[in-house]
């Protein structure tokens, strides 16, 4: 499994993540789900709602479905209506503070992290 992926179809956005989460690889919503395609599958992802208002269902299931999802979203109560009762990933609400956006990415790297210190 690669580490954590950064999405957001905004260019300004990837550019705050970047300066935020330089150990993230930035994707483009094109680039995350030819990604997913190829059978890559992150350790964590951070993905804006908006994503998934043109994914289809099967590519929302399987990113709902990986270990570590947060979204970001200014829209919390449509992301609820969309997703329903079938995944609860982790909400970063817009705007967000820095320190829940830094709580955010050591959850999303937590795992990946681990696995490489059992490894070294």
């Amino acid at each position: 499994m690669a580490g954590l992926w950064l999405c957001d179809a905004d260019d300004g956005i990837r550019e705050l993540y970047a300066e935020l989460a330089p150990h993230g690889e930035l994707l483009t919503p094109e680039e995350l789900v030819q990604r997913l395609d190829a059978g890559e599958r992150p350790t964590g992802l951070l993905v804006d709602s908006a994503l998934f208002d043109g994914l289809a269902p099967d590519v929302v299931a399987l990113i709902l479905g990986l270990p570590r999802v947060a979204v970001c979203t200014g829209r919390p109560a449509e992301l609820d209506e969309l997703l329903g009762s079938t995944a609860r990933p982790r909400i970063v609400e817009k705007p967000f503070e820095l320190e829940a956006f830094d709580r955010t990415l050591a959850w999303l790297t937590e795992e990946s992290a681990a696995e490489t210190s059992a490894t070294a």
